[in-house]
């Protein structure tokens, strides 16, 4: 697509709204047609004019005498795409606009011109070969939008030998950051300015001849964001020689051994080969517990004679219960006594009821 400037074409439209234009195809008395004038694909300025109300526009020449409304420059609607009456025909034709020409002096002012303006061979017009940027000092207003052509796809910001490459970014006129390449130490740089447009300090910094990188802050923090964004774009699935994502298992896929799936420390229980309880107590005197998991309270029923109170209720009545004690000539027993509880009963050698002073239990099964 290039920017046409043409002479001598007018046409009429009766394009209704606020939408894209459809002109009539057909050339006023003594003038060039849109399309032959511009072009299918090409850009031009036109101008819709009908009685008092007129506007301007940057447009685009499409098929079948389409032309679109790409950029609205002024208008008798306060800039604002005029919403033109049912089935009126209204003059559409190429034109200039002064804030058009503005542009085009400071861009020809700014450089060399036979890069920027070609005039046609036909002599129909001047056609923009290339995008235009203020001279040293200009200004942009409103969005600035470069599409880079070429093998590599570069844009190249080349401040000579001794000189700094760096991008200004401002708000409201004010400098806030800085990014770019310093001359001096050729280091690449993200720096931070104050509201008044004052260094604050450099939060990034890239040393461009040993390759160290230097975050302002917490360092752990920084790895640990940077650790998480490099884990989560790992989308294949871990293996035990590649880092990957990994998926998070059930209970139920724990107690069946599904793989594929991690475990995290809370779901362990699940898993049949591990304990669901278990507990060491000194059964002599008044029972007490000396450290315990998953049992609440050990309950002395008499000699010998100790109910243990589990913290869970296990799935049934079919869960095993792993006894000893200190004494090899004792004997120990289980009960089960329901889904929360069991009674370890020991006895000495005589098979009477007996307290032993190492009293132990772990508890397998479902929960």
């Amino acid at each position: 697509m290039a920017f046409v400037i043409a002479d001598n074409a007018k046409e009429t439209t009766t394009t209704s709204g606020t939408g894209n234009y459809t002109s009539s195809g057909t050339a006023a008395a003594g003038y060039l047609t849109i399309a032959a004038a511009i072009g299918e694909s090409n850009q031009s300025c036109f101008c819709v004019r009908s009685g008092s109300d007129a506007e301007i526009f940057l447009g685009t020449v499409g098929a079948g005498n389409a032309i679109t409304r790409d950029l609205i420059l002024s208008s008798t609607n306060g800039g604002d795409p005029v919403n033109w009456p049912d089935s009126e025909a209204k003059d559409i034709f190429c034109t200039m606009s002064a804030k058009l020409m503005v542009f085009l002096a400071a861009a020809l002012q700014g450089g060399d011109a036979g890069k920027g303006v070609v005039v046609n061979a036909g002599g129909t017009g001047f056609e923009l070969g290339g995008p235009f940027l203020p001279k040293a000092g200009g200004k942009l207003s409103n969005n600035l939008e470069i599409e880079v052509y070429g093998a590599e796809n570069a844009l190249i910001l080349n401040g000579g030998a001794g000189n700094d490459s760096l991008i200004n970014f401002r708000i409201g006129g004010i400098k806030r950051w800085k990014s770019g390449r310093r001359a001096s130490g050729q280091d690449y740089v993200i720096e931070r300015y104050s509201g008044a447009g004052e260094y604050i300090d450099t939060p990034f910094l890239v040393n461009t001849t040993t390759g160290l990188i230097t975050i302002k802050g917490d360092p752990t923090e920084a790895l640990g964001i940077a650790t998480k964004q490099f884990v989560d774009s790992k989308t294949a699935a871990a293996t035990t020689a590649a880092l990957g994502t990994v998926e998070l298992s059930t209970g139920a896929e724990v107690t069946s051994e599904a793989s594929g799936v991690v475990p995290t420390a809370d779901l362990l229980k699940y898993h049949q080969g591990i304990a669901k309880a278990w507990v060491n107590y000194d059964g002599t005197g008044t029972a007490a517990i000396r450290d315990s998991y998953n049992v609440s309270s050990l309950t002395d029923n008499g000699t010998g004679n100790h109910t243990v109170n589990l913290g869970i209720t296990m799935a049934n009545t079919d869960y095993a219960v792993i006894p000893g004690m200190n004494s090899p000539l004792h004997t120990i027993g289980v009960e089960i006594d329901s889904t929360s509880a069991f009674t370890i009963k020991t006895y000495h050698q005589n098979q009477v009821l007996w307290d032993e002073s190492l009293v132990m239990a772990a508890v397998y099964g479902d929960i």
